[in-house]
């Protein structure tokens, strides 16, 4: 990997931990609605949010505190609005438990958007600085301000907080230690938007477009183009503690030189539902199995120009069995197209090309160069053995665990249809030893 590419991918790197922070601030709207536009007031509903989304981003971001210097008022009647000096934000990111990350800005500026305060506009018009462990920060400019809608709408007996953060169509971050500028550019209108119930943050809906995405580097000019980021998630409580969960994501067309993606241009498919118990932070395995799940990948595909690679499941997890029964197909459509990446980009030892040449012939009976088109049905039910492909999980085990020195045989033949030929190179799985028993281990023949 190049020193551009690494230096883009740290970039990247830090815009979802730093979208997912910006969303936490738009519930800073509804604490400002509940109080109103004025300096304690502001104040009082800034140390209530800071406290509220330290435990809201449990299980998403670890250490997470929010500070500033203090509150200015400005402007007059009917733009009264409320200026944070010098707010930070910190936290360590969940997924990596890597150094502590530290978004600063020298303002943030709340706006009322109506009279009766249900509505604010949060505005970042000055630069803010990204911060890892000690490394020089890096700086995040844009050309136009990143502004929060947040609207407090009231629902029966509830409240829904719904917020819309509206992305800049051009930012750069400024990297002194890299020594570059990694650019950002999107179309008009990109928007990330969200929703949650004031009884229950984690009932609610929230949504990704972003089309014409490019991303380059001021120091050699790489490119990379997404054609449109999609997503949207969506969460319904379902009472007992349950939840019906759906989401579903596009990345369409990403394309960059080759050597950032040396396998060509991608899309990117998902679409998947969850049911059961929402996933606490921290929780014991066993906790979270007292209930059933299932899970329900409608669509999950990566496919580019000359190959894909697809999957479709239905799982289904009962605290009475130990393993999920599912049903799932998984396809790879031009395996030659992939062999031919894999040998070009990839050095696979001799031991490696044994074990997946093996695990290949055990599952589809294809071998490594031979294998085309592979459709591979992985099945198992409730309480029963699971079966992949011409195989069976046990079988498959050994395969591994012996470093593909073992091919089981093929099938027996069942009503009249002949087994499948196995390839005149592949070492058989031994069959396992019988103990012979002891003379006087012999019972003997009782008689009428």
């Amino acid at each position: 990997m190049t020193e551009t590419t690494q230096t883009k991918s740290k970039s990247l790197g830090f815009i979802i931990p730093v979208v997912l922070v910006v969303l936490l601030i738009s519930a800073v709207g509804y604490y400002v609605t509940v109080s109103g536009i004025d300096k304690k007031a502001v104040t009082n509903a800034l140390d209530q949010w800071a406290a509220d989304a330290s435990k809201r981003a449990e299980g998403k971001l670890n250490a997470f505190s929010f500070t500033y210097d203090d509150v200015e008022m400005a402007g007059g009647a009917t733009n009264r609005h409320a200026i944070v000096l010098n707010p930070v934000i910190s936290f360590t990111d969940k997924q990596t438990q890597s150094e502590q990350i530290k978004l600063s800005t020298s303002r943030m500026e709340l706006h009322a958007r109506s009279v009766r305060m249900n509505k604010v506009r949060i505005v970042f018009a000055e630069p803010i600085q990204v911060q890892s462990g000690e490394q020089e920060p890096m700086v995040l400019t844009m050309e136009e301000p990143m502004l929060i809608e947040a609207e407090k709408v009231q629902q029966e007996d509830d409240y829904q907080l719904v917020s819309q953060l509206k992305l800049p169509s051009a930012m750069a971050f400024a990297t002194a230690a890299q020594n570059d500028t990694i650019r950002i550019t999107m179309a008009d209108g990109a928007l990330i938007s969200g929703s949650m119930l004031q009884s229950d943050p984690r009932a609610g809906e929230s949504g990704i477009m972003i089309k014409d995405l490019a991303v380059v580097s001021d120091k050699t000019q790489e490119t990379m183009k997404v054609e449109e980021v999609s997503a949207s998630f969506t969460s319904k409580a379902m009472g007992e503690g349950r939840y019906e969960v759906g989401s579903i994501l596009n990345v369409i067309n990403a394309a960059a030189e080759k050597t950032t993606m040396p396998f060509g241009a991608l899309s990117l498919r998902v679409h998947a539902n969850y049911s059961g118990p929402w996933p606490e932070s921290g929780a014991a395995p066993e906790a979270m199995l007292k209930q059933p799940m299932e899970l329900s990948i409608k669509k999950l595909e990566l496919a580019g120009t000359d190959a894909s690679v697809g999957l479709v499941a239905d799982l289904t997890l009962d605290p009475k069995d130990y393993m999920p029964a599912m049903d799932a197909q998984f396809k790879v459509q031009n395996f030659a197209a992939v062999r031919a990446f894999l040998n070009e980009n990839m050095r696979f030892s001799d031991e490696d090309m044994k074990l997946v040449n093996a695990i290949l012939v055990a599952v589809t009976g294809q071998n490594y160069e031979q294998a085309d088109h592979l459709d591979v049905a992985i099945k198992r039910e409730t309480g029963g053995q699971m079966h992949i492909g011409k195989t069976t999980l046990e079988p498959l085990m050994a395969i591994v665990l012996s470093g593909g020195e073992l091919v089981p045989h093929p099938s027996a033949p069942e009503d009249g249809v002949p087994a499948e030929d196995a390839p005149a190179d592949a070492p058989e799985m031994p069959a396992a030893p019988v103990e012979e028993l002891a003379p006087e281990a012999v019972q003997p023949e009782l008689v009428p």
